[in-house]
């Protein structure tokens, strides 16, 4: 016997603060009409806007809609939550990404990692960006672009010398570095080159 096919409705790449008015209508009205009886996040905070909009459209969770997320949404602390929730070390994330951006990683290296251990991609993308917003509150230099500068200074200064600046900018790519990152990082290497 095989089992029923459910409708599957997924909204991808979900951002609360993009979302319409019509997009919110649409989705309490399939939750309404029984269309979508659960939903998965992928974090706390899209959880707490997708209850938000549920009470305000008079939607009771868990009785008419189920909700999966990572983390603990912080409205439920201290009580019973309405939602099922995957708790992720937050600490141990925060641990991880800066310990990678200390071994000279690219924001997508560091991103590539946390998910490899099994942290959700949204979770993962926070951490990392407080962790870069933390440099940015500090006052300090892009921690990706130091490193991008630190790698071309001690790995790939020869190459430079040889005039072999694509295969550098490859390499940087390879590492995960973004296209802006690799022309600042080879563009202040010319200029210290020209410097010397």
């Amino acid at each position: 016997m095989t089992a029923p096919q459910l409708p599957l409705h997924a909204v991808e790449r979900f951002n609360p603060q993009t979302f319409s008015q019509e997009e919110m209508e649409r989705l309490l009205s399939a939750i309404r009409a029984r269309e979508i009886t659960a939903a998965v996040v992928s974090n706390s905070h899209a959880a707490e806007w997708l209850l938000e909009l549920c009470q305000t459209g008079g939607i009771r969770i868990p009785e008419e809609l189920s909700v999966v997320c990572f983390d603990q949404p912080r409205i439920f602390q201290g009580m019973e939550p309405l939602f099922t929730y995957v708790e992720q070390n937050s600490f141990e994330m925060g641990r991880r990404a800066a310990e990678l951006l200390r071994k000279r990683k690219s924001r997508r290296a560091i991103l590539d990692d946390l998910h490899a251990k099994g942290i959700d991609r949204g979770a993962a993308a926070e951490a990392v960006e407080a962790l870069f917003a933390q440099s940015e509150e500090d006052e300090e230099e892009n921690p990706e672009l130091a490193n991008a500068r630190a790698l071309v200074e001690r790995h790939y200064a020869a190459k430079l010398a040889q005039g072999k600046w694509q295969q550098v900018a490859a390499a940087l790519a390879r590492r995960g570095f973004s296209h802006s990152v690799i022309r600042q990082a080879l563009a202040d290497a010319e200029t210290e080159e020209t410097e010397a």
